[in-house]
C-alpha cells in the first residue's frame, strides 16, 4: 500500500527512474514519483535476516543484502524476490553491480568479482595491495576502477589488471579539462588517437551519468542535459581496447 513516508531508512538507491529504500522496519519501499509517494515491495519475517542496504543497478536489477551469506536480488522492479545464498562470503565493503549478475566488492586489501548474481566471489590481483582499497567504480562488467590510499589508480579489466595511473611508463595521453568545470559548463577530451572512442561519465557510486561516441580527436561535451551536481567523477575513454579514467572535480553553478 502507498504511504506518504515510510521512516528511518538504511540505504537509498536509484534504479532507472525508480527509487528504491530499505526501513528501520526491514521492509523495502519503491517510489515511482520521485519520493512522493512509496509501495512496499518487500518486507522480512520474524524468521529472515535482517536487512542492512540496497545496491542498485544500471539495468532494472536491485539487490538487498542480508549478511556476508546471502542477499535477495529483484529484477521485475521489485515485484518479486530471489534468495541468492553465497557459496564464498560477500565482501564487507562497496559492493556494486551493473546488472543481475555482474558485480564486485572489496575486503580490506582484496578485490572479488562475481558474474553469478553473488552466488560465488572470484579474488582478483590489484597492484597496491600493501595499501588498501578505497573505493571502487563499477563502470561495466569488464572495467572497474579502483581507488588506493595516497591517490592511487587502478583500471581492473577482464583480461587483466592495469598498472597505477602512477606509473610514468603509462602516462596519460588524453587531456580532459578544465577541472574543476562548472556543471553547466563544457569539458574537453583532447589527445585521442581515433576518432570513434567511446566515452562514459560516472559517479562516484559507479551511476552512469552520460555516454557519447567520440566525433573526433578532440571532443566537448556539454554537462548540462546530465543533471549532474557538485562532487567528483570520472571519465572514463576506450579506443582500440584500452581503457583510460579521468577524475573530474565538478562546481554547481
Amino acid at each position: 500500500s502507498d504511504s506518504t513516508w515510510p521512516g528511518v531508512f538504511g540505504s537509498v538507491v536509484s534504479v532507472g527512474s525508480d527509487t528504491f529504500l530499505v526501513c528501520t522496519d526491514n521492509a523495502i519501499y519503491r517510489s515511482i514519483d520521485d519520493g512522493l509517494t512509496f509501495s512496499q515491495m518487500y518486507r522480512r519475517d520474524s524468521s529472515e535476516l535482517k536487512l542492512t542496504r540496497l545496491v542498485g543497478t544500471n539495468s532494472s536489477a536491485v539487490f538487498a543484502l542480508r549478511d556476508r551469506a546471502s542477499l535477495i536480488r529483484s529484477i521485475d522492479g521489485g515485484t518479486t524476490w530471489q534468495t541468492i545464498t553465497a557459496v564464498d562470503p560477500i565482501p564487507r565493503y562497496f559492493v556494486r553491480f551493473v546488472d543481475s549478475l555482474h558485480g564486485s566488492g572489496a575486503d580490506d586489501k582484496t578485490f572479488y568479482i562475481t558474474d553469478d548474481g553473488g552466488r560465488s566471489w572470484q579474488e582478483q590481483p590489484i597492484p597496491f595491495v600493501r595499501y588498501g582499497i578505497k573505493m571502487t567504480v563499477m563502470l561495466d562488467q569488464d572495467h572497474i576502477l579502483l581507488g588506493g590510499e595516497n591517490g592511487l589508480l587502478a583500471m581492473w579489466t577482464r583480461a587483466t589488471t592495469s598498472v597505477p595511473r602512477t606509473d610514468t611508463k603509462h602516462a596519460s595521453r588524453i587531456k580532459v579539462y578544465p577541472s574543476p568545470v562548472a556543471s553547466s559548463g563544457q569539458l574537453t577530451l583532447a589527445g585521442m588517437s581515433t576518432d570513434n572512442a567511446r566515452i562514459q561519465l560516472t559517479d562516484l557510486l559507479g551511476n552512469v551519468k552520460g555516454r557519447w561516441e567520440a566525433t573526433s580527436p578532440s571532443t566537448q561535451i556539454q554537462l548540462s542535459p546530465y543533471n549532474v551536481t557538485s562532487g567528483v567523477y570520472f571519465i572514463a575513454i576506450e579506443e582500440r581496447g584500452r581503457v583510460e579514467v579521468h577524475p573530474v572535480m565538478v562546481v554547481n553553478q
